[in-house]
């Protein structure tokens, strides 16, 4: 299913609430985007950033390592936008950030982003490899 800017964040807490586990590799996390990936009751988390560009912001990825059950790894070179559970994945051009997902609400204009939301079970084992 294809999704827009007015239904990526919608999406994304759909994936994330869905599971126990989750997986998330995007490159630039922005303030609060920890925000997003929080459910009841927790999930396991396994997420990869990209802390060597700048674009993230440390503060977040501080608040995620100290969170239980939450295994936060780096990667020098991803630009990915990918979540997954154990039966969805998004995958699109948002990162975790306040352009990205508008997470400051209407007062920021961010970008126009695209998506695509699919179940397809071969996809999502493609995707986790």
């Amino acid at each position: 299913m294809f999704i827009s800017s007015s239904e990526y964040e919608k999406a994304l807490r759909t994936v994330v609430e869905e599971s126990s586990e989750i997986s998330v590799a995007v490159a630039f996390w922005g303030q609060g985007a920890e925000l997003l990936l929080r459910a009841e009751p927790p999930r396991k988390m396994n997420l990869i950033c990209n802390l060597r560009s700048g674009a993230t912001n440390p503060e977040t990825i501080a608040i995620l390592c100290e969170t239980d059950g939450v295994n936060v790894r780096q990667h020098d070179r991803l630009h990915a936008k990918v979540i997954l559970s154990q039966s969805s994945m998004l995958i699109g051009s948002a990162n975790l950030s306040s352009n990205g997902i508008n997470l400051e609400g209407e007062e920021i204009n961010g970008w126009e982003e695209a998506g695509i939301l699919s179940q397809d079970a071969a996809q999502i084992s493609a995707a986790k490899k």
